[in-house]
């Protein structure tokens, strides 16, 4: 009998942070009533995309220590088949 196969599953690895100071500043003001908030405000780099956990756990390990020496990061985030599994944000 041939063997079982595994359930295939899809992940990504992200880091999300602010584009600038001046949009980290902006956004997080909260004396302002009014405020615009764009998609330019922000960036995204993609660590890792594939159906590997291990490549993906090695990824997130990557992408948090590379958060720890960037002042404008919002969080870490593994994506497993499009719903966020773990998210990781800094302490403030």
């Amino acid at each position: 009998m041939p063997a079982r196969k595994k359930e295939a599953h899809y992940y990504s690895v992200y880091l999300t942070s602010y584009a600038s100071e001046e949009a980290k500043n902006r956004i997080e003001d909260t004396s302002s009533k009014h405020f615009h908030v764009s998609t330019e405000d922000f960036q995204s780099e993609e660590y890792y995309s594939g159906s590997s956990e291990s490549t993906a756990m090695r990824a997130f390990f990557r992408a948090s220590r590379d958060a720890m020496s960037k002042d404008l990061v919002i969080s870490v985030r593994v994506v497993k088949d499009f719903k966020t599994v773990v998210e990781v944000k800094p302490k403030k």
